[in-house]
């Protein structure tokens, strides 16, 4: 059972109680205020005063249906290259920062998971950094060409803690990515990931960025 004992680890006895629509004797209910959200699978043995038990009895209890998190809203703003004279030849490269803000724990629905993935789209050609710090996430372009439909979609937010448990799986893209900064005091609780399209031309990438609370 879930209600255990503080001092010894070990589960605690529940007492059943008789269903007021009950039809047969054997026939019991009980509650476990400590259960998971997820399914579960209770085996159960009555014992009587004289220390006889009954047979196990076992019941499965699905998980129950979650509400989906709310639909992000992206913020997306543009700063412009800097540089001095005369004008430099050649492309210059500003910096997008695209920010998706997500409800706080406690403004989650009831029975909603808590946020604890974030997942990037983003059109590359060249070499890109993305740095990620709570629910803001900027785009800068190391070398290549920017491209206009470039996107983030953003299901969670960086927690501002250290993350030793910081992993990033591209889904999509031919290129290569590496991280180069996990979050951590240090750095503002700021994660760093690398993007290396060496292809010509652009192509399309799908990161997921997990952690562990």
């Amino acid at each position: 059972m879930n209600s255990k004992h503080q001092a010894t680890g070990r589960a605690l006895p529940i007492v059943l109680a008789t269903p007021s629509d009950a039809t047969l004797p054997a026939s019991g209910e009980l509650s476990d205020r400590e259960a998971p959200a997820d399914a579960l699978k209770y085996r159960v043995a009555q014992a009587d005063w004289f220390g006889r038990w009954s047979q196990w009895g076992g019941r499965t209890v699905p998980e129950k249906a979650r509400p989906l998190p709310p639909i992000p809203v992206i913020e997306a703003t543009y700063t412009q290259a800097t540089f001095g004279a005369p004008v430099p030849d050649g492309p210059l490269f500003g910096q997008l920062t695209l920010r998706a803000r997500v409800p706080r724990v406690e403004d989650l629905a009831p029975g909603s998971r808590l946020l604890v993935s974030l997942r990037i789209r983003a059109v590359i050609d060249g070499t890109a950094v993305i740095a990620l710090r709570g629910e803001a996430a900027s785009y800068q372009i190391l070398n290549g060409q920017a491209e206009k439909d470039s996107s983030m979609g953003c299901d969670g937010a960086l927690p501002a803690r250290s993350l030793a448990d910081f992993e990033v799986r591209k889904t999509k893209g031919r290129g290569t990515i590496k991280i180069l900064e996990a979050p951590n005091a240090a750095n503002s609780f700021t994660g760093k990931v690398q993007i290396d399209d060496p292809a010509r031309g652009a192509d399309r990438y799908v990161l997921v960025i997990r952690w562990k609370l």
